[in-house]
C-alpha cells in the first residue's frame, strides 16, 4: 500500500512539472509575441514631417464637458509656431485647422528639428462632441502658410481618408529650382482617435 502511495505522488509531482513548464513556455512565448507586437507598432510610426502616427501623443479627450486635442507635430524648421487652432468641421466629419507660420520658405522633408504641441480646448468642437464620441475621429489638417488662411475645400465630403487625401494632394510648394521662390502653401492631414478613458 505504501508503495502504491509512493507511486502515485512520484506520477502526480512528474506530471505537475511537465504542467508547469508548459505554463512558464507558454508565458515565455506570450511574451514574446507581445514584444514583437510592441516593436512592429513602433516601426510602423516613424515620425516624418506633420506625422501623427504616435497615437499615444495625438488624440482628443472630454474634460469638463470640454474637447480638448492633444498633438505632438514634428517639423523640420525651427522657425515654426502654431498661429491657430480651430474647428472646420463639416456636417460629416469631425475637423480642426492647425494653421502653421514663420517659415519663408516650404519645409524640407528632413530632419526632424522639433515638435510643436498642443494641449488645448478647442470651443468650436464642443457642439460636435456626441457624434466625436461616436465617430471616434477627428481629422487634423495642418497648413503652413504665411498669408491668410485658404483652406482647403472639404465641405461634402462625408469620408475621413478621402478628405486627408484631398489635403495632401492640394498641398503647394514651389520647386527649389526656382529663381523667386513662391510662398508655401504647405497642407498635410492626419486622422486621430480619442482616449476616452481621460
Amino acid at each position: 500500500m505504501k508503495k502504491i502511495a509512493l507511486v502515485t505522488a512520484i506520477i502526480f509531482l512528474i506530471g505537475s512539472c511537465g504542467t508547469t513548464e508548459k505554463k512558464q513556455d507558454d508565458f515565455e512565448n506570450k511574451s514574446k509575441e507581445s514584444k514583437a507586437q510592441t516593436e512592429t507598432q513602433n516601426e510602423e510610426c516613424l515620425p516624418g514631417k506633420y506625422s501623427l502616427c504616435d497615437k499615444e501623443q495625438n488624440y482628443f479627450y472630454f474634460k469638463e464637458d470640454k474637447v480638448w486635442v492633444k498633438l505632438n507635430i514634428p517639423v523640420t524648421s525651427n522657425d515654426l509656431e502654431l498661429d491657430t487652432l480651430r474647428s472646420i468641421s463639416t456636417e460629416s466629419i469631425n475637423a480642426i485647422l492647425v494653421h502653421l507660420k514663420g517659415g519663408e520658405k516650404c519645409t524640407p522633408q528632413t530632419p526632424i528639428k522639433k515638435f510643436i504641441t498642443v494641449d488645448e480646448p478647442v470651443e468650436e468642437l464642443n457642439r460636435y462632441s456626441t457624434r466625436m464620441r461616436d465617430h471616434d475621429k477627428l481629422l487634423v489638417y495642418i497648413f503652413n502658410d504665411q498669408s491668410g488662411i485658404e483652406i482647403t475645400k472639404i465641405q461634402g465630403i462625408n469620408d475621413y481618408k478621402f478628405a486627408k487625401d484631398k489635403i495632401r494632394r492640394e498641398s503647394k510648394c514651389p520647386s527649389v529650382n526656382l529663381d523667386e521662390p513662391l510662398q508655401p502653401k504647405e497642407q498635410d492631414g492626419d486622422v486621430i482617435g480619442g482616449n476616452q478613458k481621460l
